[in-house]
This record gives C-alpha cells, structure tokens and sequence, in this order.
C-alpha cells in the first residue's frame, strides 16, 4: 500500500484503529457469548448431575425388581430391589440370569426364550405368574418384560470426564471403571428387554385368606336353605327307616316292600352326601395351582348348593349352558367369585324375580354371564362396587369385600369381570376368562373341583 503523505498515514491508522475497535467490540461480545453459554453449560450439566442422583433413588429404591437382559438371557443390570429379593450381586452381572437363580423362581423361568419371544413376537409379556415348589415353601412371582429400543455403540463415550451414554444405569457408587460396568460396555449393542419383577407370595397368601373368609361368610348366608336341603333326605331316611322298623315287628312281617323303602334310603343317602360334598368343596381353602376346566361344569357345581335358597325366595333359576367351553384358571376361585355374584343377584330380588346364568362365547373368549332381574345399581355407585370396603348394606350385614376380591381373583388368572345395570331393571355381570384350545384341553383336562 503506497502512502504519499502525512495525511494519508494518518487516515490510515484511524482506519486502522477503527477495524481494531470493532475486533476489540467483536471479542469482547463473543466472549460475553461464550461466558453466557458456559454458565448454561454449566447449568445444564448440574441440571443433568441432579437428573441423575434422581434417576438413581428412584430406580435403585423402586420396591419392584428391575433388571435389563441381553437378547442371550444374560443379565445386565439390576436394581437394590432386584438385589435384595434375588440374592444377586452386581459384580455376578453378565451371567446368564436362569442359571444366577438355580434354585428358585428365577432359575424355572427359560429367560432366554422368553427374551427371544419377546423380540421375535414385538409383544409386550405383562403380568405373567409363575408359581414354584408346595406349601409352605410355595413362591409365587409375577413379571412383565418389555422391549427397550437398539443401542448403537462403539465403546465407552465421555463428556468433560463424566460419563455420558449409559451412566444413569451404573450401580450406586459407580468409580468410573468403564471396562469392568456393563452399564458402559460393548455389551450394550443390539437389542435388549427391561424386566419388571415381584415376588407377590405373601399378596397371594392374603388373598386366599380373603377368598376363604368369603366362602365362608357367603355359605353362612345361605345355612338355613342348606339345612333345609339335608333335611329333606334325612326326613325320607327317618320315615322309610321307621316303616322298616314297624314292618319287621309284626309276627309275619311282610317283606315284599322292604326292598323298595332300602333303595329309597340309599337314593336319599347319596343325595345327602352329593349335598355334604358340595359344601366341604366350596368351604375348602382354594389351591393355587390352575388348570384346564369345563365353564359350564363349574357353574353347575356352584349353583347345586344354591337352588333351594332361590326356590324358598321365590326366584327362577334359569339355565344356560353351553358345555364343552373349556378355559384355564383356578376352578375354586372361579366359583367363589361366581357365588358372590348369584349371592348378590339374591339379595338384589327379596320379593323374588329371575336369575339368569348363562356360558357362551363373547367375541370368541369365554364367557360366565349372570343377570338379575332386581332392583339395580345407582349409576353413582357403578364405579365403586369393586372397591375394597364399599357397601351399601347396613352394618354387619355386608364386609364390603365380596365383589373386589372376585375381581382380583379373575385378573389373576388373566381374566376380567365386567358389569352393566340399570336402576329398576337389573344387573349382569360377566366373567371373561383365557380360552383353551381343544388339543390342549385334551392333553391336560383337569377335574375342576379340587379333590373330586
């Protein structure tokens, strides 16, 4: 650049002071700029470090296990829970989890396949019960698996010397060793399903306590129609039993009916024990273990102790069953829901009216249908019937306790129990339960009443 005079070198260091000004107004703005957006950074990573503690109570103290599995069944994380109750140390990750729970509930479980039916089928396995060894060492465990997205990794990631990736599943403590924690490790490629685990023995065992107590309250309810119907055949015993007696004092006893009045007592004997049985087979705990069972027989055992008690309260008792529906479940729990449900019909219609039981297919699932022709349920009250403790019944005539437990019951056994009414109409509940596919019925067909 030629300068020709003193004006000029003048104009070119004003010039020059002038690009120096901007620089200067420049750097400093972006300085100002990079000050802001490292306080950011510095927020967000604080944010970022508090995300994470939390992360940390909620999933490390969630009262229900949980554990992430490679597509191989092995284990690769586990929370304190999943610790406590398993028995299983983090420093035991990567084994295969199966083999981890050798002895229990855990090692009867083929987590391997059910991790591959999981990725195979895309369907998440919810609520799904596994019952292992007898009372009292019974155990009984529910657990959902659930497929995570793919992880796309090359290795352990860094930011600012913290870890990045996977840090949120390292275990309490974590030193950073990336190469010996599976939450920072190649392991993470591919695929992976998140496992919900609880162990709900004690649950099941206040269930059954529940469900016997409401057998037993239920059958109280219904004594008096039970005498009556053992005393009819005790009644037809007493009298053939006397006409025997009467007959064989004369000096020449006629005999030619005595064999008539004998098979009477016998019939009236059976009667009596058919009645007996019916009885101790409600009023016995349920076992827990479920099968394949006949709908329609199951309604017909349930309704055997109960025809008296309608016929005495004027109700008709209408039939219809489709034999041949056969469904997996609890049999004994089957039935205790569904004489919670006629009891309640019952009580519903004290001046008499028509209860209707029916077995059919909804939609191609089984279905156990009773209606009543009583006086309704209040709209206000349709939404609260399965609450534990709702009753509308005067004190001490109702726990509250019946209609929950039922449907409890049904759930756990992968079934639902549904209900419509109308106020001055009636009401019908229905008992929706898993369908068996005829070669299975076949294969392991089950008496439902424990101990026929």
């Amino acid at each position: 650049l030629a300068i020709r005079s003193d004006d000029e070198l003048a104009e070119a260091a004003a010039g020059l002071n002038r690009l120096a000004e901007r620089i200067g107004a420049i750097t400093g703005s972006l300085e100002d700029r990079v000050a802001e957006r490292t306080r950011e950074l510095g927020r967000a990573m604080g944010e970022l470090h508090l995300l994470k503690k939390l992360n940390d109570a909620i999933i490390h103290n969630m009262p229900s296990g949980i554990a992430i599995l490679a597509d191989d069944g092995r284990l690769l994380y586990l929370n304190a829970s999943f610790e406590q109750t398993w028995q299983i140390h983090p420093s035991e990750l990567g084994q295969a989890l199966q083999a981890l729970g050798r002895g229990g509930p855990l090692g009867e479980i083929d987590w391997r396949g059910e991790v591959a039916r999981l990725m195979r089928d895309g369907e998440t396995l919810r609520n799904v019960l596994v019952t292992t060894g007898q009372w009292p060492n019974r155990r009984v465990v529910r657990y959902s698996l659930f497929l995570l997205p793919p992880a796309q990794l090359d290795g352990p990631l860094r930011l600012v010397g913290d870890e990045f990736c996977l840090a949120v599943l390292s275990p309490p403590g974590c030193g950073h060793e990336c190469e010996h924690c599976f939450a920072h490790s190649s392991s993470w490629k591919g695929r992976h399903a998140l496992l919900l685990i609880d162990d709900i023995t004690e649950q099941h065992q206040l269930e059954a306590q529940l469900i016997q107590s409401e057998k037993l309250a239920a059958l109280g309810q219904l004594s008096a129609g039970v005498a009556h119907e053992i005393r009819n055949p005790l009644s037809a015993i007493s009298g053939a039993a006397f006409y025997i007696g009467d007959v064989l004092t004369d000096d020449v006893p006629d005999l030619s009916d005595i064999e008539e009045y004998v098979r009477l007592i016998q019939r009236n004997v059976d009667r009596a024990q058919r009645i007996v049985t019916d009885i101790l087979n409600f009023a016995r705990p349920s076992d827990a273990e479920g099968g394949v069972c006949d709908l329609a027989e199951l309604a017909e055992q349930t309704l055997a102790i109960l025809d008296k008690a309608m016929v005495d309260q004027g109700i008709e008792l209408q039939r219809d069953l489709q034999k041949g529906i056969m469904v997996r479940c609890r049999a004994e729990t089957v039935k205790q829901a569904l004489l919670n449900l006629i009891v309640n019909g019952m009580q519903a219609m004290p001046e008499g009216g028509v209860l209707h039981v029916e077995t059919a297919y909804q939609e191609s699932q089984p279905v156990l249908l009773v209606n009543d022709t009583g006086c309704g349920i209040p709209p206000e009250n349709l939404n609260q019937i399965f609450n534990p403790f709702f009753t509308t019944k005067p004190a001490g005539q109702g726990t509250g306790l019946g209609l929950s437990i039922a449907r409890q019951a049904i759930e756990n056994d992968k079934g639902r129990l549904e209900v419509e009414s109308q106020r001055g109409k009636g009401t019908t509940f229905r008992i929706l339960l898993p369908p068996v596919e005829v070669e299975e019925a076949e294969g392991e067909l089950m008496r439902p009443a424990a101990g026929d």
